[in-house]
């Protein structure tokens, strides 16, 4: 990262790309504060100025997200706000879209 050119940027995928897997929802719905923890402590890392987490748009969903991130922001524990992004509600890539 130190000799690329540009402003690194921090995206976290939690949007379960693999049909059938559940593995990303658990985590985030089970340990939020650890998932945007790691993004901070990523942010800093690399020198990032911008960080987005990528994440079903699920309705239930966005309110949890919304909830941790008002939580942190209200104790001020992060040094850079994160973007949540909507991922569709299809699956983007694989063998049987391709």
């Amino acid at each position: 990262m130190a000799n690329q050119k540009g402003t690194p940027v921090v995206v976290g995928n939690g949007a379960e790309g693999e049909p059938a897997s559940d593995k990303d929802k658990t985590l985030l719905w089970s340990c939020p504060h650890l998932v945007l923890d790691g993004l901070q402590l990523a942010a800093e890392a690399v020198g990032a100025r911008k960080v987005y987490l990528y994440v079903h748009r699920d309705p239930s969903s966005k309110r949890a997200w919304r909830l941790a991130l008002a939580q942190r922001d209200a104790a001020g524990i992060d040094r850079l706000s994160v973007t949540l992004v909507g991922a569709p509600h299809r699956f983007l890539a694989g063998e049987a879209s391709a």
